[in-house]
């Protein structure tokens, strides 16, 4: 087991899907929790309380975009 899987086991990481939230009711991971991406400049007292970020989106594009912006 990778690290990133032990920290989503153990509940220690919080999974920040970044697509919209559209795409988000049409499917996401169990727990996760929806910031798109372009709210996320607005949102970043939020990202400043989470521990262990996990972010996803459908290809890899807009996760990897939300990582370089944080």
């Amino acid at each position: 087991m990778d690290n990133i899987e032990k920290l989503i086991k153990s509940g220690k990481a919080t999974i920040v899907d970044v697509r919209s939230p559209g795409e988000f009711m049409g499917g996401h991971v169990a727990g996760s929790i929806n910031i798109p991406l372009q709210e996320i400049p607005k949102r970043l007292a939020e990202f400043k309380k989470m521990e262990n970020i996990i972010l996803c989106c459908a290809s890899g594009n807009r996760s990897g975009q939300a990582d370089m912006y944080l």
